[in-house]
């Protein structure tokens, strides 16, 4: 089973070598990375083509979603997996993820367990107003996902939206994806100044609807609703 490894990345050269340098380093290669600049105004393309046997490909900016998008339409592995440009993959992830599909052909996606770190950077008084969990935390995000194309289609694109990685695993459910989990720790989610943040009243209103968005598709279709605990956890404050 071949991999595709998609990178979206808006202005991240400060981080965006490290997540590429991570993907470089896995125990079982993919077949390519793709790295989506997405309308990058700093050094994001530059750092990228300083690393060999990584596409580079430009576009203007339209969104974290819709660049990923992007990605999946220029690949050409039978798997999908996506690394946002902030974080990093510990080196068994491919390898780890690959197996648990080969092992259980009717699974169509797999996750493992994310880790979120305070991008070391930040200042003491910086790192110390980030409010995160430290024990690591089901891995239904981007960074976490690797995906069968066939599946990934049966969902369709990314949602053009600030909690597109939320939809996406909603849309999922609702297409009756089989997500398969595997216990270890696969990637470090880093938390910084730099992350899309919504917090408070304005983010449990974006779950909220995206719940009551997916009970009316549902009772369109006269499926069933999903039952506690099918929603993936809510991620962290963080980019996808």
């Amino acid at each position: 089973m071949n991999v595709s490894v998609i990178i979206p990345v808006w202005n991240g050269a400060t981080h965006v070598g490290e997540a590429i340098r991570s993907v470089l380093q896995q125990s079982r290669p993919p077949r390519e990375i793709l790295v989506i600049d997405d309308g990058s105004t700093d050094a994001t393309a530059a750092v990228v083509r300083s690393f060999q046997g990584v596409t580079l490909v430009q576009q203007e900016n339209s969104g974290v979603g819709p660049a990923r998008n992007a990605g999946v339409q220029m690949s050409s592995g039978d798997l999908l997996a996506f690394l946002d440009h902030d974080d990093l993959w510990l080196p068994e992830k491919l390898a780890l993820q690959v197996q648990a599909l080969a092992e259980d052909p009717s699974a169509d996606a797999v996750v493992g367990r994310l880790q979120n770190f305070i991008s070391p950077e930040l200042s003491p008084e910086e790192q110390a107003r980030i409010n995160f969990p430290a024990e690591p935390m089901a891995g239904y995000s981007a960074s976490g996902l690797l995906v069968r194309r066939s599946a990934f289609q049966r969902v369709g694109r990314w949602p053009a939206s600030e909690r597109e990685g939320v939809e996406w695993f909603v849309h999922a459910r609702e297409a009756g994806l089989r997500f398969a989990e595997i216990p270890q720790i696969i990637a470090r989610r880093r938390l910084h100044q730099g992350n899309r943040t919504r917090t408070g009243a304005a983010k449990n209103a974006d779950f909220a609807r995206i719940l009551l968005e997916s009970l009316a598709r549902r009772r369109v279709r006269n499926v069933p609703a999903m039952p506690p605990g099918a929603l993936p956890g809510q991620p962290t404050s963080h980019s996808g």
